[in-house]
């Protein structure tokens, strides 16, 4: 039994030899004949002359560039009447919010407590979701109010108390008072 599976190692041995050595004959020939492939396309260009810029024709030659050429100076516009200190394009759009009650500390609970439904958002005004709201709120406040509805708002930033009262944690935080118990809103924010 000893002998049989000397044999079978050794025949294995031989064969893988056998093999190896064939291989590497074989690639040596496949090799030889990817001699004949043309790679000068590889090659660096012996002659600088013949790799010219010009060969892009819609782009200017940046080796014989010219800074005054062709520049009039009108590419951008003329902006010599411009006031970067003028407010005139960036003004905020008009807003009436001549429905929206303003709640301070004073008088948030006199108000709470003399309306059935108040609806109070807790705003900063440097608040972008705020100011974004800001419209639809105001156009809300004047459907509602023939309903009885109150639209309120308060600013958090001045007003820290009422703010920290109500647990604001971001901006706008809007609650829905009913008979002077607040709920969160979590409805949509669009009149």
């Amino acid at each position: 039994m000893l002998n049989h599976k000397r044999l079978v190692v050794f025949l294995f041995l031989t064969t893988l030899l056998l093999l190896s050595s064939f291989s590497f004959t074989l690639s040596e020939k496949i090799q030889n004949d990817d001699d004949d492939e043309d790679l000068s396309f590889l090659e660096e260009p012996q002659d600088i002359s013949t790799t010219t810029h010009h060969d892009h024709a819609d782009f200017p030659d940046p080796d014989n560039f010219d800074d005054d050429e062709g520049d009039d100076g009108d590419e951008f516009g003329d902006f010599s009447g411009y006031d970067p200190h003028s407010d005139e394009d960036f003004k905020e759009p008009e807003v009436d919010e001549k429905d929206v009650v303003v709640l301070i500390e004073r008088n948030f609970t006199t108000v709470i407590e003399n309306n059935q439904f108040v609806m109070v958002e807790f705003y900063a005004p440097w608040c972008g979701h705020c100011q974004a709201l800001k419209p639809e709120y105001a156009a809300a406040a004047t459907e509602l109010k023939k309903d009885g509805v109150v639209l309120a708002k308060v600013d958090a930033s001045v007003e820290n108390e009422l703010a920290h009262e109500y647990n604001v944690q971001g901006f706008p935080t809007v609650y829905f008072f009913i008979d002077g118990v607040h709920k969160p809103y979590n409805g949509q924010r669009t009149k």
